[in-house]
């Protein structure tokens, strides 16, 4: 499964998560990012090349009242 944006306001089937938003900073900055980072940088999708997407995402919800 691929990403991809070509417009402000596309959709995309791209699972992202908030574990993509250091990379994402890092590149924009000019930084390298750490290799032991799980997240990946969605700046290639921001500028509209196609990304490969995970497979699946995991998440946990811990309601606590």
């Amino acid at each position: 499964m691929t990403g991809r944006i070509e417009h402000i306001g596309d959709c995309t089937l791209y699972l992202g998560d908030c574990l993509d938003i250091l990379p994402t900073l890092l590149e924009l900055l000019g930084a390298p990012a750490p290799e032991r980072l799980d997240g990946h940088s969605w700046l290639p999708l921001i500028r509209g090349e196609a990304i490969e997407s995970r497979e699946y995402q995991f998440t946990y919800v811990n309601q606590v009242s």
